[in-house]
């Protein structure tokens, strides 16, 4: 992931030029969801819900500093700023993102006790289509254009597809369990999805 060429899109654009080893390329379109953006709001049967998974809170947490170590040292400046964010979930635990072009980003787990990554937690996405309420008032403070997470809740759901593997794109529900996101539920594009619009 530290091979991308990188812009962060959430805070002063900064792009960091490396060997362009690795990098987020957004799947094909097949015929089934050309024509169609990812949302929660279309996926008709039950899914995992932020009460369901539910942790305490801690609203006097302090943040420590990030603890920047080598392998995200390329990407310390963006990264911390994304950290500082504030952007916590799972008690007391943060996610740090780069964004990778327009559609795709690298993200963290931080313990926010103490600054640290969390060796199994991070990854690439492309988060890809969103439908519009993904972005029209979007509040940074809850998460990124394609995750969701709440500061009481274990329960972190992606909208798109990972990187760096055949993953299909659609919605996938995780379960933090202290140190790696557990999957618990996947639900392809084609049954998550929204017609896309005339004038888009």
């Amino acid at each position: 992931m530290r091979d991308w060429i990188i812009a962060l899109l959430l805070a002063p654009t900064v792009a960091l030029a490396a060997p362009p080893s690795s990098h987020i390329a957004p799947p094909a379109a097949t015929s089934d969801d050309s024509d169609c953006m990812i949302s929660l709001k279309a996926i008709k049967h039950p899914a995992p819900r932020f009460a369901d998974y539910p942790v305490a809170a801690e609203p006097n947490l302090r943040p420590a500093p990030l603890v920047i170590t080598p392998d995200i040292r390329s990407v310390r400046t963006n990264l911390r700023r994304s950290y500082d964010r504030g952007l916590i979930f799972a008690g007391h635990y943060m996610v740090a993102a780069v964004f990778a072009g327009t559609s795709g980003m690298m993200w963290v787990i931080v313990d926010a006790r103490t600054g640290r990554v969390v060796p199994k937690a991070r990854g690439g996405w492309w988060f890809g289509d969103l439908d519009d309420d993904a972005f029209k008032g979007f509040d940074v403070r809850q998460g990124y254009p394609g995750i969701r997470f709440r500061r009481d809740s274990r329960l972190v759901i992606f909208l798109g597809r990972s990187d760096g593997g055949d993953d299909p794109e659609g919605v996938t529900y995780y379960e933090w369990v202290g140190d790696h996101l557990k999957r618990i539920l996947f639900v392809p594009k084609a049954e998550s999805c929204v017609q896309r619009s005339i004038d888009q």
